[in-house]
């Protein structure tokens, strides 16, 4: 069993542009205390520093790199990726956070190759335990015999499944301006307002959104 134990003091890790006789990958890194990696920014021109090395961190550092931007990446934990990351911890793989890509987001196609990190297809919808048992939420516009069978499901009304395909098909319709320019309203008012029942917002939407994303 692997035991991990918390500093008060990390290690700060510094990923920085790899001079140009470098041979090994575009950035390298090294694991500094407080006290060296100072000195270090006060031996070096350095013209930008980013700080953390997560996704934003990383795409800033990507963009430096890209125009020839000097720079050095400083992350306080033991690798890059932030809340996206995985440990492998005595042969199982342990994902941080929740772990789903929506590859349809504009700024990630712009920055990363998609077939190079081959990604996987997850199932397009949820399985909610409740009442002893499990249940399925299908996207009704991918797993439409799925959403037919999940209808009479304790999940939410039959009027609550027909709800969720005609939210997901007008939000479809929008563009992405329509999408940004709109009122930020809390997300229980806007399911409210759309009409869903309690019975959904209290079983689906709290275990999908609330708890796993934000």
């Amino acid at each position: 069993m692997t035991t991990l134990t918390l500093a008060p003091l990390p290690p700060l890790l510094i990923l920085q542009k790899a001079p140009p006789s470098q041979t090994r990958s575009p950035c390298f890194h090294t694991q500094l205390s407080p006290t060296s990696l100072k000195q270090q920014l006060s031996d070096q021109k350095t013209g930008v520093i980013v700080i953390g090395a997560g996704l934003a961190g990383l795409a800033a550092a990507t963009r430096l790199n890209s125009q020839n931007i000097p720079f050095v990446l400083l992350e306080a934990s033991d690798a890059v990726g932030g809340r996206v990351r995985t440990d492998v911890v005595d042969g199982f793989l342990l994902d941080r956070g929740f772990q789903i890509f929506i590859t349809a987001y504009p700024e990630a196609q712009k920055l990363l190759d998609y077939q190079s990190l081959e990604l996987q297809k997850f199932y397009s919808g949820a399985r909610i335990y409740f009442d002893g048992q499990f249940h399925t939420v299908a996207d009704p516009l991918c797993h439409f015999f799925d959403s037919v069978k999940s209808l009479a499901n304790p999940i939410g009304s039959v009027i609550d499944k027909l709800l969720i395909a005609l939210t997901r098909i007008q939000v479809l319709g929008k563009s992405d301006d329509e999408i940004t320019r709109a009122d930020e309203v809390p997300t229980i008012d806007l399911l409210k307002k759309i009409g869903f029942s309690d019975s959904i917002v209290e079983r689906f939407f709290p275990a999908f959104l609330w708890r796993h994303i934000f």
